[in-house]
C-alpha cells in the first residue's frame, strides 16, 4: 500500500480518497492494488473531505488542502480498521485531532499509526522505512504470513461486498438481474 503512495507522492499528487474500499486484491499478482483515482489531485489543492472544526474529521484528517501527509494520514486510519476491525472514531477539539487509543498489539505498529496521524513523517519513504522494520510475527524472514493473512482477510471483505452487491442488484454481468431490481428502474404503473 506505502509503495504506491511513495511513487505518487514523488509525482508531487495524492491519492486523496486512500480508505480500505479503495484497496484491492489482485489474485494473478497476488498483491494489494490501489485504486479510484477519481479524488487525486496535485499537493496543495483542495481538501475533498475537509470538514469544519465541529464535525468528524474527514478520511484525510484536518488539513484543507491535500498532500502527501493527507495521504499518510488517510493510511493511518487504513492500518487501524485492518489491525482492530473498526474504523477509527478521528474528531476535531480545540481545532486539534481526537485520536483513539492504538493497542495493535505491535507498539512500533501503534507508534507508525500515531506517527501519520500527528504528521510526525517528513515522507512517506520514511514511513514505508518503519513499516519495513517492523519484525514478522511469524519469525520468518520473508513475512509471507502476515502478508497472506491480510490478503485472505481483504479477500473476505471483497467477497462479503460482492456478495451483497448481487444480493441488493442481481449480476448484470451474466444477464440475470434480479427482477425486483429491474422493476424498480422502470415505471410500470403506465
Amino acid at each position: 500500500m506505502l509503495r504506491a503512495l511513495v511513487h505518487f507522492h514523488k509525482h508531487k499528487i495524492a491519492h486523496a480518497d486512500i480508505r480500505l474500499d479503495n484497496f484491492l486484491y489482485h489474485s494473478e499478482e497476488d498483491a494489494i492494488v490501489l485504486c479510484d483515482f477519481t479524488c487525486s489531485r496535485p499537493f496543495g489543492q483542495d481538501n475533498p473531505s475537509a470538514t469544519s472544526p465541529t464535525e468528524s474529521l474527514g478520511v484525510n484528517g484536518p488539513s484543507q488542502t491535500v498532500s502527501d501527509s493527507t495521504d499518510r494520514f488517510a493510511l493511518a486510519s487504513v492500518m487501524f480498521e485492518l489491525e482492530t476491525g473498526t474504523k477509527p472514531d478521528l474528531t476535531l477539539v480545540n481545532n486539534n485531532p481526537k485520536l483513539p487509543v492504538v493497542e495493535t498489539g505491535n507498539r512500533i505498529l501503534d507508534l507508525v499509526i500515531y506517527g501519520a496521524w500527528r504528521a510526525n513523517y517528513e515522507s512517506t519513504m520514511d514511513m514505508l522505512r518503519d513499516i519495513e522494520s517492523l519484525p514478522d510475527p511469524s519469525g520468518s524472514e520473508t513475512g509471507s504470513d502476515l502478508q497472506i493473512t491480510a490478503i485472505e482477510s481483504l479477500q473476505t471483505q471483497v467477497d462479503d461486498w460482492r456478495r451483497m452487491r448481487v444480493q441488493e442488484h442481481g449480476n448484470f454481468s451474466t444477464g440475470q438481474p434480479l427482477v425486483s431490481r429491474c422493476l424498480s428502474l422502470t415505471d410500470v404503473s403506465t
